[in-house]
């Protein structure tokens, strides 16, 4: 998340994993300011993982593709209950 607090106008950056029916916070950077928090989900094969919370200002394609690319990192607190899962 340090790389994202580092772009000019990023305050704070954590990534929260989906856990069943709730997001729970991971890696985060900075000091937040959660008047200026922005949102962006973090999917994997059409399924939601995660999302992506920033405190600042960027824009939604640069988040979108940041998203994208922690998609495979943020699979990593996925849980398949068991289930054989190939990447």
């Amino acid at each position: 998340m340090g790389v994202l607090v580092d772009e000019p106008g990023i305050v704070w950056a954590g990534v929260a994993f989906q856990e069943e029916d709730r997001l729970v916070v991971g890696p985060l950077a900075g000091e937040p300011n959660e008047k200026r928090r922005m949102r962006v989900p973090v999917m994997y094969r059409g399924s939601k993982v995660g999302e992506l919370w920033v405190d600042g200002v960027a824009t939604q394609d640069f988040l979108e593709r940041f998203a994208l690319l922690l998609s495979h990192h943020v699979l990593i607190g996925w849980d398949t209950r068991g289930e054989r899962w190939d990447p």
